[in-house]
């Protein structure tokens, strides 16, 4: 028998397996857990030389509804469990419960942009 994962971590999973970007990319992202009370979700840091953080995004299934929360932002309104300020949570972006792919489509352009920026 398999152990049941939390529904909120399942979006989570789901969303990010639609990320696709290039391997050099990909190579300056990491992905952590996020967790704030019933939203169980994935933190991903996108990282310039390795090192520093340079901006967080954190996807999960919304506590009060089905659809897919992202909240992003540099990382310094990020605290060390990956919980945002309350300015960058009340930027966060919702999508429809079944927009999966247009969630990972949006992190992706936000990867994107955190790279050319550096």
């Amino acid at each position: 028998m398999k152990i049941p994962m939390h529904y909120s971590l399942e979006v989570a999973h789901q969303v990010v397996n639609k990320i696709d970007i290039p391997k050099s990319i990909a190579e300056q992202v990491t992905v952590e857990s996020w967790s704030n009370c019933r939203e169980q979700g994935l933190c991903i840091s996108v990282t310039i030389g390795g090192y520093a953080n340079w901006k967080r995004i954190c996807v999960a299934q919304h506590r009060s509804s089905d659809s897919i929360l992202v909240i992003s932002g540099p990382h310094k309104e990020f605290d060390d469990h990956n919980q945002p300020s309350e300015e960058v949570w009340r930027n966060g972006v919702h999508f429809h419960f079944n927009e999966q792919k247009k969630a990972a489509e949006f992190i992706k352009k936000e990867i994107e942009k955190a790279i050319e920026l550096k």
